[in-house]
């Protein structure tokens, strides 16, 4: 059976193509992987920032409207401090006017009587009344105020917490966008992989096959040649003992014309002799002068099969310069069959059939089988 030698140049030229391949191929969607990648992490970024930033303008705006309140506040602070020196004032200047009252109510004789004590009275409970509601209002707008920060802490926290929702949202969001997107070049990346493996795996075994042809062709055509050394020894053989029976027949046959001669000369008679009509080696069955029957070289025969051969071509232009006889040799025909002389170096030899080979070369040209 053939054999392949996998460590063929062509083999192996397939290979690092495919090797090349792969890695033009996978630093083509590593590099777009990375590029997503690097994308969609800049996307989230700034995600992050923007919430950063909201948030840092939300807490501004609560901070202000704290320090608003706060001011509110301490203007609250100074109405009631206000309020209540107003008041004292007031108490004061009545205390005196009640004074000089009382200087003019005594020269009258009026002075410990019930009514400036009734007038005295009635001074601080104005004070005392007038300090009191400036305070209760001052705890109150105190308590609005309070809450007011309360709220506005509330909302800050809201809508904070809102903010960081809606970016965790986005930034999940491309995560997400972005996970999906580096998957499907992953599963682009192996569809183009497979492609590349199928390509050239294909084109492997094309040239596996051509190198597997021409094993066979080898195998076979180093059998046949083995197989013709075999059969030009035993032709050989056989010329050697053609040729011995070849001079025992000329000797048998001038024998023969010896005898024939000498009867024609007791009998007296007269004509020609004709030469004998015995099979040759080649089959042929018609007797002919020595002339006729061999080339100009006068060993080898122009007949096989009483068919004239013709020289149709040369081993070389038909098989190559590895034939093993010579390449300037010629291949003759002969009816359907076709023949190469092998000369045996004493002037004689004889003719191998190589029709088989011949017509086989003849019908694939393309395969060189020497």
């Amino acid at each position: 059976m053939a054999t392949v030698n996998e460590n063929d140049p062509r083999l192996k030229g397939i290979e690092e193509q495919k090797n090349q391949a792969l890695q033009d191929s996978n630093n083509l969607y590593q590099g777009m992987i990375d590029s997503s990648q690097q994308y969609y992490d800049a996307q989230i970024e700034a995600s992050k920032q923007w919430a950063e930033k909201q948030s840092e303008l939300q807490q501004q705006r609560t901070d202000f409207q704290i320090e608003q309140i706060e001011q509110q506040k301490q203007q609250a602070d100074k109405d009631y401090t206000k309020e209540q020196k107003a008041s004292y004032q007031d108490y004061m200047k009545q205390q005196n006017a009640y004074g000089s009252q009382n200087q003019a109510m005594g020269q009258r004789g009026l002075g410990s009587s019930g009514w400036s004590e009734t007038t005295q009275s009635g001074y601080w409970n104005t004070y005392q009344s007038r300090v009191s509601t400036a305070r209760e209002s001052y705890n109150n707008i105190i308590l609005d105020y309070n809450n007011g920060i309360k709220e506005a802490q509330l909302a800050n926290s809201s809508a904070l917490a809102q903010l960081a929702y809606e970016a965790q949202q986005k930034q999940l969001e491309l995560s997400l966008q972005g996970f999906e997107y580096k998957n499907q070049l992953l599963l682009q990346q192996e569809e183009a992989q497979r492609s590349i493996d199928k390509d050239y795996s294909d084109r492997w075994n094309t040239v596996w096959n051509q190198l597997y042809q021409e094993a066979k062709d080898q195998e076979e055509w180093l059998k046949w040649t083995r197989e013709m050394e075999l059969k030009l020894q035993q032709m050989e053989q056989e010329q050697q003992r053609w040729e011995k029976e070849y001079e025992l027949s000329k000797q048998e046959v001038a024998l023969q014309r010896q005898q024939a001669y000498s009867n024609y000369s007791l009998s007296g008679g007269s004509g020609s002799l004709n030469n004998s009509s015995s099979a040759d080696a080649y089959g042929n069955t018609t007797a002919r002068n020595k002339s006729d029957y061999y080339f100009s070289n006068g060993y080898q025969p122009q007949y096989i099969n009483n068919q004239k051969l013709k020289a149709v071509s040369t081993v070389k232009k038909v098989f190559g310069s590895s034939a093993p006889v010579k390449g300037s040799q010629n291949v003759w025909q002969a009816g359907n069959k076709y023949y190469v002389w092998v000369g045996n170096g004493k002037g004689g030899g004889s003719y191998v059939d190589i029709t088989s080979k011949y017509q086989s070369h003849k019908k694939n040209k393309w395969c060189v089988i020497w």
